[in-house]
């Protein structure tokens, strides 16, 4: 009975206890206290036991307790819940605020923190305590016992693990001694092998391929490497942007693609690499394993901060650069490192060695600091359509002849009389390399004629009006042929010269004939009261529906027309010939015309937009138009090498709205002076504005004049540079007209639109009032510019010696830069 009384309660006890522990809830922990019997025996057991058989007992251990939970699992499920509690509890799960999430959280906290002590090594103290406090680690485990350390012979190069006990404590600045060498291009078996690396065989080479073959044998040819070096089976896998997750990160294997797999420069991989590991983990991570050569040389420089996996042995050698190599970090840091721009010095002060005074005050320095770093949008956007507008120009125009001559062609050409004659064409070389004159003007260059009214070119029309209202049809006696001419031109003894005298044809007309057209054959527009063509044949209209009738009885009408009006030249010349000379001579021929009178040459010199009046060019965008067009290739070239360093430094400095105001109108203002005193020149390309910017230069020099070491000495340089490119406008194919007043309205809106910085009340005053001031005299300059070239013509021909100088007699006279028409 009291064996049984006492069973009793142990298996009431332990239906008990299971029951408690089902209902009890998770984060409760029932610790029952042993007996002192129970105490002994479990002591005695220990010391029994040899340590290599402690793992197996607490392996034992474990497994008596999995199947323990097991069986209160299997009891736990018997019971079935309700599904409003089933819907709830995994509700609560979904959203983290379950009864279990808490521990959840811990459990997988504290197998984080284990599996990165595998990988970086021991937590720090302020890390360890709680992560010690919340896990338990009894005496049989096998984590207690020292394990022996394991070296691997052939892992060359690769971090050896330490233990607890001997592992540095201090993460980077250590002095241990010295692993052997990194061996170049051999990989570590153990690092394939090994159990975290998760590599358990050498990867699977795979045969290359004929066409990848190829292209690496194409690629070494530029690079100046021999034939296939570098083969496939020298490195095992593809080049890529990024480290293998599993061995690479774990096991340093020293390859040769283990560095060259990084898409930036090694230095920039090695800064990358070192994360939130290295201050909270004491051994050194494993970003350290990738040294280059620049920390390499800086361990050797100071031998007292040398990390263990950068020390070598021997003396260290900096491999050669190769050719073709990956995209080194100076291109990186060009294109995407934000540096400031300095106020005063920028790129022409870093050519000209500007330096600022050693003693700045407290107040100049704050404003030299507030200063903005602005994008360069303008810069990319303007060189980018200077590009693509080039290139079209290139691409539909062709080119001209190239030099600085005058280039000649002769050649037999059929003329009116019906006889080859020999006619000389004469072109202007362009040694810019693109376009002629003729297509420049016809693209939108600067050209006098068509911005406004030319007097000169309207007296020379109005003179060959006269000269065709005298002219009449010369026909051929032997019906070969007629055309259009005046008396003197036409054959006595050949040809019949048909002219009206009081003829009575619709109407009494004294102004006739004209070949192949007449007022009694038009139907469209027809000549019929009240619309009766007039008497004077250079205001007649254009036949656009003539009879169609084989034989009209009248000469002029029934022979065979040769000549018919061509536009040629590039100041609306206008001459009745053959379709031959015309395509010979580059001009527009005009099959549907049969007078001079009747078209409009000028128009069809100039392009573009047809004028609103024929008589009347209006053509005034090409002021700002010729800013974004190129003589040629090497004129752009030019441009863009410009703008890509002096007007983005400045758009840096001053931001993409002041600086597009200053290049425009700068470039504005020099077309305009070019056009009123280069008249009959076409000229095309942003030189005012250049110069405006070079303008730009000196105010910004000015402004910081108090703050540079050797304010004199920059503005002799500054203006040594601006003096020689103005002695270079001076040759006849440069327009110095439009460098000079560029340099001369960028200068004054310079003053009013670039930043400054102030040197105490009375000089910010005195600024303010200079921005006012130069506002008031450019606005004066450039309306005098325009009342001159539109009102008020102002012939000074002493300014062509300012973009030519006359060497020679005939220096000058080719290059269109007098005040006459030739």
């Amino acid at each position: 009975m009291a064996s049984q009384e006492g069973e009793e309660p142990n298996g009431n006890g332990g239906q008990s206890d299971s029951r408690l522990k089902n209902k009890k809830p998770p984060s409760l922990v029932i610790a029952i206290p042993p007996s002192e019997d129970e105490e002994r025996a479990t002591v005695q057991e220990r010391q029994v036991l040899r340590p290599s058989l402690k793992k197996s007992v607490s392996l034992q251990q474990s497994n008596e307790a999995l199947s323990d939970s097991g069986n209160e699992r299997r009891a736990a499920f018997r019971r079935q819940t309700s599904l409003s509690q089933s819907i709830r509890r995994g509700t609560a799960q979904w959203f983290g605020v379950g009864s279990d999430c808490e521990n959840k959280q811990q459990v997988w906290q504290r197998k984080s923190l284990r599996h990165c002590s595998q990988r970086y090594g021991r937590l720090k103290a302020q890390y360890r305590e709680n992560h010690d406090a919340s896990v338990e680690q009894p005496l049989d485990s096998p984590g207690a016992y020292k394990m022996p350390k394991i070296v691997d012979p052939l892992a060359r190069g690769r971090q050896f693990r330490y233990d607890d006990a001997e592992r540095p404590r201090t993460p980077h600045v250590t002095c241990p001694v010295p692993p052997p060498p990194l061996t170049p291009g051999v990989t570590s078996i153990c690092s394939f092998t090994s159990q975290r690396s998760g590599y358990t065989r050498l990867p699977r080479r795979k045969r290359e391929s004929v066409a990848r073959m190829s292209i690496r044998a194409a690629s070494n040819l530029l690079r100046g490497r021999p034939g296939l070096q570098g083969s496939h089976t020298a490195r095992s896998f593809h080049r890529r942007s990024f480290a293998r997750p599993s061995w690479m990160e774990e096991d340093t294997a020293d390859t040769a693609d283990t560095s060259d797999s990084v898409f930036f420069s090694k230095m920039d991989a090695h800064e990358e690499l070192y994360s939130m590991a290295d201050d909270v983990f004491e051994s050194p991570p494993l970003s350290a394993a990738y040294a280059t050569d620049n920390t390499v040389e800086e361990a050797h420089r100071y031998p007292s901060c040398r990390d263990i996996s950068k020390v070598t042995v021997g003396p260290v050698e900096k491999p050669a650069a190769r050719r073709g190599a990956r995209i080194a970090s100076q291109v990186k840091h060009f294109a995407f490192d934000k540096h400031k721009r300095q106020y005063g010095m920028g790129v022409v002060g870093k050519w000209l060695n500007r330096h600022y005074r050693r003693s700045l005050s407290s107040q100049v320095q704050k404003q030299l600091d507030d200063f903005h770093n602005h994008r360069p949008y303008f810069t990319y956007w303007i060189t980018f359509v200077h590009i693509v507008i080039t290139l079209l120009a290139c691409c539909t125009y062709g080119f001209a002849p190239v030099g600085f001559a005058q280039h000649t062609v002769t050649q037999l050409v059929l003329r009116n009389k019906g006889i080859y004659e020999s006619v000389k064409y004469i072109q202007q070389q362009n040694f810019w390399i693109g376009p002629g004159s003729e297509d420049l003007i016809h693209l939108g260059a600067k050209f006098s004629p068509c911005l406004r009214k030319d007097e000169q070119i309207a007296k020379l029309r109005q003179k060959a009006k006269e000269q065709e209202r005298e002219s009449g049809c010369c026909v051929q006696n032997d019906n070969s042929g007629c055309v259009q001419t005046l008396r003197d031109d036409c054959s006595e003894t050949l040809a019949t010269f048909i002219k009206w005298d009081n003829v009575i044809v619709d109407n009494s007309r004294s102004s006739g004939a004209v070949c192949h057209q007449d007022p009694r054959t038009c139907e469209e527009p027809a000549s019929a009261k009240p619309h009766l063509w007039p008497n004077d044949i250079t205001e007649w209209p254009i036949c656009t529906e003539p009879r169609t009738w084989n034989y009209t009885g009248y000469r002029h009408m029934d022979c065979t027309i040769r000549g018919r009006p061509c536009c040629i030249g590039t100041k609306g010349r206008c001459e009745i010939v053959t379709r031959e000379y015309c395509e010979f001579m580059h001009g527009y021929f005009h099959e549907e015309a049969t007078l001079c009178s009747q078209v409009h040459c000028l128009d069809e010199v100039c392009g573009l937009l047809p004028f609103l009046n024929p008589d009347i060019p209006d053509q005034f965008y090409r002021l700002w138009l010729s800013l974004f067009l190129h003589a040629g290739l090497l004129h752009c070239f030019v441009s863009v090498v410009f703008q890509m360093t002096v007007l983005r430094d400045l758009e840096k400095l001053a931001g993409w709205l002041r600086i597009s105001i200053i290049y425009i109108f700068s470039g504005i203002t020099g077309n305009l002076a070019s056009a009123l005193f280069l008249p009959y020149r076409a000229e095309v390309g942003p030189a005012g504005s250049q110069f405006g910017l070079l303008a730009c230069l000196f105010v910004e020099l000015f402004q910081c004049w108090q703050i540079l070491e050797k304010p004199w000495k920059a503005f002799l340089k500054l203006l040594g540079i601006v003096l020689f490119l103005f002695f270079c406008g001076l040759l006849p194919w440069i327009d110095n007209i439009a460098h000079i007043f560029g340099f001369l309205s960028g200068l004054l809106l310079s003053f009013a639109f670039l930043p400054y910085v102030t040197f105490g009340i009375y000089d910010k005053y005195r600024k303010r009032v200079l921005i006012i001031l130069s506002l008031l005299v450019y606005v004066g300059l450039f309306s005098s510019l325009i009342v001159w070239f539109y009102f008020y013509p102002i012939n000074w021909y002493w300014l062509e010696h300012l973009t030519c100088l006359p060497f020679t007699s005939k220096f000058c006279e080719r290059y269109d830069i007098d005040h006459v028409v030739h």
